[in-house]
């Protein structure tokens, strides 16, 4: 596999099961549920955008990593780390965002989740990473 696509694929397994990790907790430990769909209902619909997100992510740092940074590479362990780092570092910024305005648009949110970790992506192989022989 080529260094940007396994950093890819390692990053967005990290993202995405810290998202189904987190939306679950929240629903069914936090009661933070939509109560007219229940709490199955409700993690559906969270496990449905953690898997767009999720998606929008692996293609972000993807590209980013593929075209800013072609020749180096990190451990597996390095990118499903950074994907586990990325949601708490998002939602400390949703967090700061809500103290100004108290919404973040779906669309911002959605190009978030493509900007972000090709920023990440892309600082973590440059920093951490070493070249690759491939």
């Amino acid at each position: 596999m080529k260094p940007f696509a396994q950093f890819a694929v390692y990053f967005t397994a990290g993202l995405l099961l810290t998202m189904l990790s987190w939306s679950t907790i929240s629903v069914y430990v936090f009661d933070q549920y939509e109560r007219a769909w229940g709490h199955g209902g409700s993690v559906q619909v969270l496990w449905w955008l953690s898997i767009l997100g999720a998606i929008a992510a692996f293609f972000g740092a993807g590209s980013a990593v593929h075209w800013l940074a072609p020749h180096r590479t990190v451990s597996a362990r390095v990118a499903f780390i950074s994907g586990v780092a990325f949601l708490p570092v998002s939602a400390a910024i949703v967090w700061l965002l809500g103290l100004t305005d108290g919404r973040v648009p779906g669309p911002i949110a959605l190009l978030w989740f493509f900007v972000g970790p090709a920023a990440l992506g892309v600082s973590v192989v440059r920093l951490l990473g070493r070249e690759s022989v491939s």
